[in-house]
């Protein structure tokens, strides 16, 4: 990488981040992410991604990190692996504890045309090959995205799934942003409130009110690393008026403050970007 630090770092007790500049849609991020347990020896997380699609490599030992497959067997990524996560994307993860670092692209732009549809996992044979495609030219990564979709393993988190909770799914996902409750969208779809959360949650794991919570969380902090004006304005912009109940969840979701994510459009303008 050309630039010698990152235009910011995000340190919690359970990750570290450091954020790189490549382009206006894009970021470039190594993570170190400590997963530590109390209640055992290993974590399971379901892991919520917004209006946004990331390319992720790590190098995994056996067992350190599993997914839930569609089918609802559990299989654990090992060795140089790379993870597509298109835009509203939802996977069940099974962590061990221990350290993983991450390296991955961060795009807020349009998602390869051709790429897989769902989460998607892939082996691969080089890391630093997967690294220099982060790197390098977009263009070079969709490609090799696209031309591995045949290869990929589905990690999409969906067990059970039914018409009316994908339905559920597709209009939050539409509609997050918006500051009213999910009740008009049970009511358009023809379901009681009960009815329609139960079957969302028999297939995503989560209720529809605590997707919908994830999502607005995971946007925010992601508005804010891509130069959100302010804390606020990132808060109002995905449908969450009151500060007090953002900050919690936040930090609840984040390990860490609205503000410790925030990169200033300033900052942006001067940062150096990664070749």
């Amino acid at each position: 990488m050309v630039e010698l630090s990152p235009a910011t770092t995000i340190e919690t007790q359970s990750y570290r981040s450091d954020i790189f500049f490549k382009s206006p849609s894009e970021r470039i991020v190594l993570r170190e992410h400590r997963f530590t347990h109390d209640e055992g020896p290993a974590h399971e997380l379901i892991d919520i991604h917004a209006d946004y699609w990331t390319f992720a490599i790590a190098h995994l030992e056996k067992g350190q990190v599993s997914i839930r497959t569609p089918r609802g067997d559990i299989k654990s990524l090992e060795g140089p692996t790379a993870i597509f996560l298109p835009r509203f994307s939802v996977v069940e993860f099974i962590l061990k504890s221990g350290t993983v670092h991450w390296c991955y692209l961060l795009s807020t732009g349009p998602t390869p045309v051709l790429s897989p549809k769902v989460p998607s996992a892939f082996k691969i044979s080089h890391l630093d090959d997967a690294m220099n495609l982060i790197k390098g030219p977009s263009t070079q990564l969709v490609d090799w995205i696209c031309s591995r979709k045949n290869e990929s393993l589905s990690i999409e988190k969906n067990n059970h799934p039914h018409i009316v909770s994908t339905r559920v799914k597709q209009l939050i996902d539409l509609r997050f942003r918006e500051a009213q409750d999910l009740s008009p969208i049970f009511t358009e779809l023809g379901f009681s409130s009960s009815a329609a959360s139960r079957l969302f949650k028999r297939t995503y794991g989560l209720s529809p009110v605590q997707y919908r919570n994830q999502l607005r969380i995971m946007q925010a902090g992601t508005d804010l690393i891509f130069g959100a004006e302010s804390v606020e304005k990132a808060h109002l912009g995905v449908g969450l008026e009151d500060p007090s109940y953002f900050y919690q969840r936040f930090r609840e979701h984040m390990n860490t403050t609205p503000a410790r994510f925030r990169i200033s459009q300033e900052s942006e303008a001067q940062a150096p970007m990664v070749l």
